[in-house]
């Protein structure tokens, strides 16, 4: 990666302490050791593609912006388990509702399920996350009525995200 003369990331400009940048494997190294929990610290980063290294336009330039939390180390090393009533293969007609269930799981009694992130067909909707009173069990809907533009294969990817 090359730096740009143009200031593209705002007041996140710099070094955060304890991060290290390796623009030759393209790995961004964070070391939460001496950091107080509850800081949040923005990042943004410039993702870009040379065609060789003699060359100082980039092809192409990506904005990457995220947040990094500190939070305490968790004393819960189940992670949330994810089941679905979906088949792997499922067939599903354009213009028809698909309703699917998720159940997610938590092993550990004092841990909560907050998000649900999804890697989704386009107009893919969810209904919010709910609590089933069934040790530490959540509930969440999903529904699709694919498009005749959408025909074809699909991936679906989802994580849960506990605290």
């Amino acid at each position: 990666m090359k730096k740009s003369s143009i200031d593209e990331c705002g007041d996140f400009c710099g070094i955060i302490p304890g991060s290290s940048l390796n623009s030759n494997s393209c790995t961004l190294t964070f070391d939460s050791h001496g950091k107080t929990i509850g800081d949040i610290y923005g990042i943004a980063l410039i993702i870009e593609d040379f065609l060789n290294s003699s060359i100082t336009s980039p092809l192409s330039s990506i904005p990457l912006q995220f947040l990094i939390e500190i939070t305490n180390i968790s004393n819960c090393l189940l992670k949330p388990q994810i089941y679905s009533n979906m088949n792997r293969s499922t067939t599903i007609l354009v213009g028809q509702q698909f309703d699917f269930n998720l159940t997610i799981t938590q092993g550990c009694s004092n841990r909560t399920i907050i998000d649900l992130m999804t890697v989704s067909p386009l107009n893919m909707i969810q209904t919010n996350l709910t609590y089933l009173n069934t040790e530490n069990v959540w509930k969440v809907t999903q529904t699709w009525i694919p498009s005749q533009i959408q025909l074809g294969a699909h991936v679906y990817c989802v994580v849960a995200t506990d605290k």
